[in-house]
């Protein structure tokens, strides 16, 4: 039984240096820049977007605090909706280019471009109603609706949308209706 415990040590020595081998030790200070992995499936920021657009890291972001031996805090942007503790598999060292800054800048626009209105749509003026996505009983789900005090257009939900603004979601309708027809 003493050979057979050596050959399993051995063994799982053996084992445990090529698992060792493509792995990075992950140790992070507070004030480290790191990249965050973001999973397009679970965190609600990435919704209406394909997941072949979408960077694979995020970042880069300052980390706060360490919270046990495998995760950290980070300082995210207060319009990120994910939650701010990372597992450390999650978290990838971020190496700023020394000699041209420029490119450690993203070259492509963040995830948010900006945050979404407070205010009501029953607060606000309709200017038009450019578009609808359907569900799958082809019901309307939500909207794109022009605002007369906002340039961009915002996709609002059908539901409260319907509530706020009945007589101009019928006048929609009746037109794209009309439109299918002829």
């Amino acid at each position: 039984t003493e050979i057979d415990k050596a050959f399993l040590h051995k063994a799982a020595k053996k084992m445990k240096k090529w698992a060792d081998k493509n792995r990075r030790p992950a140790e992070f200070r507070v004030g480290d820049q790191v990249l965050v992995k973001l999973y397009p499936d679970r965190s609600g920021i990435f919704h209406g977007r394909h997941r072949a657009l979408i960077r694979k890291y995020e970042g880069s972001f300052t980390v706060v605090k360490r919270i046990g031996k495998l995760a950290y805090k980070l300082d995210l942007p207060p319009d990120f909706k994910v939650h701010s503790v990372f597992h450390v598999c999650n978290l990838k060292p971020f190496y700023a280019d020394t000699e041209d800054p420029e490119r450690s800048q993203p070259w492509r626009k963040p995830i948010l471009q900006r945050a979404p209105s407070t205010r009501p749509a029953s607060d606000r003026q309709l200017d038009q109603i450019l578009r609808h996505k359907v569900n799958y009983l082809g019901e309307p789900k939500r909207y794109l609706v022009k605002w007369v005090d906002d340039d961009q257009p915002t996709w609002e939900y059908a539901f409260r949308f319907k509530r706020s603004h009945p007589e101009e979601v019928q006048t929609y309708h009746e037109a794209v209706s009309a439109e299918a027809g002829a």
